[in-house]
């Protein structure tokens, strides 16, 4: 720092000033915030790895519905219809990995007392980011992850085999352990569960 009288020192405002514009503020600031994003990244991921739809699909075929989306019938992998050897998550978690980071470098805000705030540019998804991996099996241009929040048909309709049941129809399953009934064969709906956005909003709450 130059060398000021003392006059200049005691002037309203000179020191907070200086702190506003030092370099090493700025430094210091930007270490913090991307040590936080980082942080905050690791937070999502780890989110989604616990969530319960996540943790049900990773069963495949033949897990539980634990995310009562189904009302304890069958599970969402065979009911969503994916082929047996599949690994939805997977995809889905490569996609939230390639977000939330720092675009360019950081900006300061000035105002009359001098830099007032810094400001940074995120990647962030929203639920159409996940458009191109999240693709029903059966039904082009629409994503499983909108359905699993917003609902999605066919549980009336829908049979899940159990003890060994099924065997002679199993080759028409993509899953190997479900098919779509010609017949109502079940009572009650699909619940929608909030899934990828309900880790997006506990992301910007943490951010705040």
């Amino acid at each position: 720092m130059a060398i000021v009288s003392l006059k200049t020192f005691l002037k309203k405002g000179f020191l907070e000033k200086t702190v506003r514009n030092s370099p090493q503020v700025a430094t210091a600031v930007d270490k913090v915030f991307r040590r936080r994003v980082i942080g905050l990244k690791g937070a999502v991921l780890a989110d989604f790895d616990r969530h319960i739809i996540t943790r049900e699909l990773k069963q495949g075929p033949s897990g539980m519905n634990v995310s009562g989306t189904l009302g304890g019938v069958g599970n969402l992998f065979s009911f969503i219809g994916f082929e047996s050897t599949a690994n939805p998550v997977d995809l889905i978690r490569q996609v939230l990995k390639s977000h939330f980071d720092i675009h360019g470098v950081q900006r300061k805000l000035r105002g009359h007392k001098g830099v007032r705030a810094y400001r940074y540019s995120l990647s962030f998804p929203v639920l159409g980011s996940f458009d191109s991996v999240a693709q029903m099996p059966w039904e082009v241009g629409n994503s499983w992850i909108k359905g699993i929040e917003n609902g999605i048909s066919g549980f009336s309709n829908y049979m899940y085999f159990t003890h060994g049941e099924g065997k002679t129809i199993r080759e028409k399953s993509r899953s190997g352990a479900a098919v779509q009934s010609k017949r109502e064969i079940n009572v009650g709906f699909f619940k929608p569960t909030k899934y990828i956005s309900e880790i997006l909003d506990k992301y910007r709450n943490r951010l705040a």
